[in-house]
């Protein structure tokens, strides 16, 4: 069997099966005209396709032959065509593989350091490899404040860091169903990590949501920039949060179900399509829900989702606070346990729950100025809090690097002299 081979020629990537080039990552118009063989008769069918507002690659990769065929002017052997051009384009080669396609295909795999040395250790694959992985869904859930969104914040803030200093230097699309994000938070800590603001800039992607329509809206629209930013990230913080509030369940609602849970497939679905064709990272958050009847010993709450978003998570993992015997078997004394709670900072556990490629592993991280960080790394971290609140900057990286620290602002207020102005406004 031929196997696909990845040539690019003047920056555009081609990828070739049985000695025909195809483009890797097609725009609209050259999918479809690959599809047809160069032939003109494709610009019929694309015309098709755009009255029913179909007008992106994307959305051509999660497309059901029969979905093609309910479209005027797409007839069956029409549908046959596309359906398999995308699978073609989707896989960068044919659907069936020999052993060599794929080594070739796992060889293509990125890994991104998550900002904590024991959350990586907890992420060991079988050749030795760390952390969060390129063409993997992974999923983080738990209780509220338990550090899903600190994850997202910093896995976005490696993303963009220079590959010198470990990141991969690609864009990130962040869309955010929960209202949950905030800016001067974020830009803290993309200035902590060390990223170019011009970087951050030109390759950030950003999107509120209130409904799953929403959702797959933005995803849609952001497909077309991807290539263009050189997006490594998506992350969407929640996934479950819109599909909710559009599809209400419960009394005389139950019948949404059934709709809701194709429609998180098919959102699921694009999401894993764009990882495999831009080998990137994909990260969503989720809720948690009362686990009913669960055995003795067995946790009181489960992920939300159902069977739907539990077989589409490659990576699953649930988030808790760490307990005080894992407090002490990390050197979490008294003494630097007081001076973390007085800081705001806090030690989490994280567990993988499901995976087929990864144990049932655990992992410890500390939520802190720079987003996640290492346990080891405690005391720095402490140090680099105090520094925050005293000067208004942080002068050292989790990761060892220095960053030139700024001269402290002549106008800056620090924590404690904010307090009392705030209280002498408040009681004189």
């Amino acid at each position: 069997m031929a196997e696909a081979e990845t040539i690019v020629t003047e920056e555009i990537e081609f990828f070739e099966v049985d000695g025909k080039k195809y483009v890797s990552n097609p725009d609209f118009d050259t999918f479809m005209k690959d599809a047809f063989g160069g032939s003109k008769s494709y610009t019929r069918y694309v015309n098709a396709l755009k009255k029913v507002n179909i007008t992106t690659t994307s959305t051509l990769f999660v497309m059901f032959k029969s979905d093609l065929e309910d479209i005027e002017g797409i007839s069956k052997s029409v549908a046959v065509k596309i359906y398999n051009h995308a699978q073609l384009v989707k896989r960068k080669g044919k659907v069936v593989l020999d052993y060599d396609g794929i080594k070739t295909r796992e060889g293509e795999h990125v890994y991104l350091p998550t900002g904590s040395a024991s959350l990586d250790k907890m992420m060991t694959y079988a050749d030795s490899s760390v952390g969060w992985r390129s063409r993997t869904l992974i999923e983080l859930y738990g209780e509220p404040s338990k550090g899903k969104t600190q994850i997202c914040y910093t896995a976005a803030s490696i993303m963009m860091r220079a590959k010198d200093k470990g990141g991969w230097g690609r864009g990130v699309f962040y869309i955010d169903s929960e209202g949950a994000f905030e800016g001067k938070r974020f830009e803290s800590l993309v200035k902590y990590w060390g990223v170019d603001p011009k970087f951050l800039k030109d390759n950030f992607l950003y999107s509120r949501v209130s409904t799953f329509d929403d959702v797959e809206a933005a995803i849609s629209e952001g497909a077309d920039q991807i290539k263009e930013k050189n997006i490594g990230l998506i992350v969407l913080d929640s996934i479950m949060d819109p599909l909710k509030s559009q599809y209400v369940i419960g009394g005389e609602n139950l019948n949404n179900l059934p709709a809701r849970q194709r429609h998180l497939k098919k959102v699921v679905d694009l999401l894993k399509s764009l990882a495999d064709i831009h080998n990137l990272i994909v990260i969503y958050t989720n809720h948690v829900r009362a686990e009913i009847g669960a055995a003795k010993g067995s946790p009181a709450v489960g992920p939300q989702g159902g069977a739907v978003l539990g077989h589409a998570s490659d990576i699953r993992i649930r988030l808790d606070n760490a307990t005080k015997s894992e407090r002490e078997e990390l050197k979490m004394d008294k003494t630097r346990w007081d001076k973390m709670k007085d800081l705001g900072i806090k030690l989490q556990r994280a567990k993988i729950v499901d995976c087929g490629f990864l144990g049932n592993n655990t992992g410890f991280f500390i939520i802190g100025p720079m987003g996640i960080g290492d346990p080891d790394r405690i005391d720095e971290i402490i140090e680099q809090t105090e520094n925050i609140f005293n000067s208004g900057y942080m002068s050292i990286t989790s990761t060892g690097a220095k960053i030139a620290s700024p001269k402290k602002d002549k106008n800056f207020i620090s924590r404690d002299d904010k307090i009392q102005m705030n209280q002498k406004s408040l009681y004189g």
